[in-house]
């Protein structure tokens, strides 16, 4: 029976890889997907959640939009050097026809 998980992530290009393992494995059931600020902004995170689960056909998996910024630790300064300004490193992806789980 696979293990069911839930992924808390700041979806970027390091991070969709992850994803898209975890979505495709027969060892995981991955039951929902929360997106918080880190190295990118949480709207982008969000954004590219949705894509991800729709990339793979995952649809019915909810996608919720965390922390817009650090609880504790001091705001840190987003740059776009590694990932570019849509988080996946430019590439452009189409935008996610899903909505957001609130």
């Amino acid at each position: 029976m696979p293990q069911k998980i839930l992924i808390d992530t700041d979806p970027g290009i390091d991070d969709a890889m992850a994803i898209l393992s975890a979505l495709r494995s027969s060892e995981l059931d991955v039951v929902g997907l929360t997106t918080v600020f880190c190295n990118a902004a949480v709207e982008n995170c969000a954004l590219n959640g949705l894509r991800l689960v729709e990339l793979e056909g995952n649809q019915h998996i909810p996608v919720s939009k965390g922390a817009v910024a650090p609880l504790i630790l001091p705001d840190l300064n987003l740059t776009t050097e590694v990932h570019g300004l849509d988080d996946m490193r430019n590439t452009n992806p189409p935008f996610p026809e899903g909505k957001l789980d609130s």
